[in-house]
């Protein structure tokens, strides 16, 4: 059975730099653009709810969930194509704020369970198309050779 926790750092300093610069962008974009009372919640509250009742649902035991490959990658484009074209103040910074913190904890994979994650202290990951080329050939690299290979 795969650990569902999980303290090392998934990426390196490249992988960090560059969810936190998309994050900040998107968290400034919101506020930009104008964040309202339901941009808020939706954004701050539904979004990151829904995923960790996901989360819980599976229960807390269940092995890691890794959405890796191509599928993940699919699902990762619905769900942003849906968010952005349905409330895209909300889905700015729901994915900027979860972004962010995927660059604190290194957290390797799509940012959309980087909430949950950290709530409930697992490593459930769905492939990212937008960072897992830089994942990739940061590891290859050796920036971090203490690190696993990206999966995909």
């Amino acid at each position: 059975m795969t650990s569902t926790r999980t303290a090392e750092r998934k990426i390196g300093p490249w992988g960090a730099a560059a969810r936190f610069l998309v994050g900040a962008g998107m968290v400034i974009g919101a506020v930009v653009i104008g964040i309202d009372a339901l941009d808020a919640l939706l954004g701050l509250v539904a979004f990151p709810l829904a995923v960790s009742i996901f989360v819980a649902i599976r229960g807390r035991a269940a092995e890691s969930l890794r959405l890796t490959g191509p599928d993940g990658h699919c699902i990762v484009c619905a769900l942003a194509v849906a968010q952005f074209v349905l409330v895209p103040v909300a889905a700015l910074l729901f994915n900027g704020t979860s972004m962010l913190l995927a660059a604190l904890r290194g957290y390797g994979g799509c940012e959309l369970f980087a909430i949950s994650n950290w709530l409930w202290g697992r490593d459930d990951q769905i492939g990212c198309p937008i960072f897992h080329p830089v994942d990739v050939a940061e590891a290859r690299s050796g920036h971090g050779t203490d690190r696993p290979q990206p999966q995909c």
